[in-house]
């Protein structure tokens, strides 16, 4: 299984990629906006063939937009799990 590990963040999402031991730095995403980042990790996963989706899960306010994205990723067929 090849996974996709993402740290969101409102102007800069970070991905990171596994093979379920190690994760390994991946690419750095410039977003427009919360769509924007949507997309741009919708368009990664299904080019690179990503089998799951691992997001980093913040407390706060953070927490609250980061929870929406994975809605959002899911709303679309991800497999995506949160990770605190």
């Amino acid at each position: 299984m090849k996974y996709l590990g993402v740290d969101f963040g409102l102007r800069r999402v970070g991905l990171a990629v596994s093979d379920g031991s190690i994760a390994s730095p991946f690419k750095t995403l410039e977003v427009k906006n919360f769509s924007d980042a949507v997309e741009k990790v919708i368009q990664i996963t299904q080019k690179e063939n990503f089998s799951d989706l691992i997001v980093g899960l913040p407390e706060g306010k953070m927490g609250i937009i980061v929870t929406g994205f994975i809605h959002a990723l899911r709303k679309k067929g991800f497999n995506v799990t949160a990770s605190d």
